[in-house]
């Protein structure tokens, strides 16, 4: 799916979090500020460069902000037998 559009994640945006995982597996930093934060957005759209386009690109936005660009993803599991 990737190039179709960013998708809203729930992790807090941190531009640098990931910068000290260059040589170990990163840890996800998903809530890990419990507050106030800006949400990521991951992955690159239709109208991003190649160089973006991996489903590790994040990126921060407003949440107000309206755009074709951004988009977001469903889960549904089917329902256990009782």
């Amino acid at each position: 799916m990737s190039g179709n559009v960013r998708e809203w994640v729930e992790d807090c945006y941190d531009d640098g979090y990931y910068k000290q995982f260059e040589n170990q597996v990163a840890i996800d930093p998903l809530n890990k500020n419990q507050g106030q934060c800006r949400r990521s957005l991951r992955g690159g759209s239709w109208n991003f460069v190649d160089g973006l386009l991996t489903a590790s690109f994040r990126y921060d936005d407003g949440s107000d902000r309206q755009t074709y660009a951004v988009g977001f993803r469903l889960v549904a599991f089917p329902a256990s037998p009782d």
